[in-house]
């Protein structure tokens, strides 16, 4: 199935205490290019990391493995945003209170008329406001 996927989907995959079946169910079903991001999911992956290790939700030699194994996933990652993109990206945020963040996914699952892979709530219900399918229900 392909989607653009968001760093909470890929939480759900690699924190064990975010461990989701369903999201796991379909990322084991991603051909490389099935899954799509803006490029800034590698930063908000490796800040989740960071803050999961901090914590002390996982070790360092987690940590390690995640951030390896997080490296061979299959995303398609997107190039920057032009200016009609961006533009797109604030409309959005405005219209629904997202962060750019957020935004920008939503804008890119529009853009390439691909459902939305996310466990934010409030994403999700920006993306149903916008017509966009969901690959996982919460």
């Amino acid at each position: 199935m392909k989607c653009v996927i968001d760093a909470s989907f890929v939480a759900s995959l690699f924190l064990p205490d975010e461990a989701g079946t369903q999201t796991a169910l379909i990322a084991s079903k991603f051909k490389p290019g099935d899954a799509a991001a803006p490029g800034l999911l590698q930063l908000e992956v490796t800040n989740i990391l960071l803050m999961a290790r901090r914590r002390g939700r996982v070790s360092g030699v987690d940590f390690q493995r995640v951030s390896d194994a997080f490296e061979k996933f299959p995303v398609a990652y997107q190039p920057a945003l032009t200016a009609e993109q961006r533009a797109s990206v604030v409309r959005l945020a405005e219209k629904h209170a997202l962060t750019a963040y957020d935004a920008a996914y939503l804008e890119l699952s529009i853009r390439l008329g691909l459902p939305m892979g996310s466990l934010d709530k409030h994403l999700i219900k920006a993306a149903k406001a916008e017509g966009v399918a969901l690959s996982v229900v919460i």
